[in-house]
């Protein structure tokens, strides 16, 4: 091959590749601080220029009579494929992070579902250079299908944990920061949500970690909003024997107290109880006010009944 056509390939080559990255940056310029740019980055990327420049260098050889021309040509088809398979999985990875954030799908801190397509994509490339090479596939497909099986039922437990997290998270039927109530009767609020387990950090600080399989077939309340989960119901159970108007002034005088002297109550929400069974032997009713700080929801429940029970006592009420 003369050397003056391999420097008129080379020149054509850096000019195009010069061209692409002159386009590069014009349009992350014309688009920034918007969501195409990483769309753009990735269009402009170094995939795409190794994609353009393996490409012409496989048109070349194959028309051309060099003595490892055929080599050369499988050669640079194999590197096509490797980096049309990088910009796709690329492209791929952009549109599917421009929907997520377009519908303000809240994603657990990890690529990990990026990387599943990235590995994806990646093994169909392989696969198209094995059969450029003319290397059997067959032994190749059955090996990686028996071995897919043998991961699959090894981490059963793992994989359902993983799939019912992301229907969590695509369904958002729960959210970071939504406030749950569970079955067992332990509430708080959604603080992560990762593939595996769903963490909830309850009023005391403390959290409760659930495998995600376990919380997507249970039934929950969730109240979706954290001014629901402030009103607090306080149950209350005394003897049938009681004086209800009695008992009805003592409990309002004590909610009357706390709600002008405690600065975790809040102010804006009246204070209230409703009668709601009375039996042979007892008669149940509920308080209802409102905490400022979900956090101190279980320290304003302590005060209140400790100074009701006090109240209680100087007042001579049957328990």
């Amino acid at each position: 091959m003369p050397l003056e056509a391999l420097i008129k390939i080379s020149l054509i080559l850096l000019i195009i590749v010069g061209l692409f990255i002159i386009l590069r940056l014009f349009f992350l310029f014309i688009f920034r601080g918007s969501f195409y740019v990483d769309i753009l980055r990735r269009v402009f990327g170094f995939g795409s220029i190794l994609a353009i420049t393996s490409f012409l260098t496989y048109l070349f050889f194959h028309f051309s009579q060099f003595k490892y021309g055929l080599i050369l040509e499988k050669l640079n088809a194999s590197i096509f494929v490797f980096s049309l398979a990088l910009v796709i999985s690329n492209l791929t990875i952009g549109f599917l992070k421009i929907y997520v954030r377009s519908k303000n799908i809240i994603l657990p801190p990890s690529e990990f579902v990026f990387d599943i397509i990235k590995l994806i994509f990646y093994i169909l490339g392989f696969i198209t250079i094995l059969n450029i090479w003319n290397i059997p596939i067959i032994h190749f497909i059955t090996t990686f299908g028996i071995g897919a099986l043998a991961i699959s039922l090894a981490l059963q437990g793992t994989l359902s944990n993983f799939f019912a997290g992301l229907n969590i998270i695509i369904s958002k039927n729960l959210e970071i920061g939504d406030c749950v109530k569970l079955e067992n009767g332990e509430e708080g609020i959604i603080t992560d949500i990762t593939w595996l387990n769903t963490i909830i950090k309850k009023p005391d600080g403390t959290y409760i970690i659930i495998p995600n399989l376990r919380l997507f077939n249970s039934v929950l309340i969730n109240y979706k909003n954290l001014k629901d989960l402030k009103i607090i119901s306080v149950p209350i159970k005394i003897s049938y024997f009681n004086n209800i108007k009695k008992i009805e002034r003592i409990t309002l005088e004590v909610l009357g107290e706390i709600y002008m002297n405690s600065d975790k109550i809040d102010k804006k929400f009246k204070p209230f109880l409703r009668f709601i069974e009375f039996s042979d032997n007892y008669i149940r009713f509920n308080v209802y006010f409102k905490v400022l700080n979900y956090q101190n929801k279980e320290a304003l429940i302590d005060e209140f009944l400790r100074k009701l029970k006090e109240r209680y006592d100087e007042e001579n009420v049957i328990w």
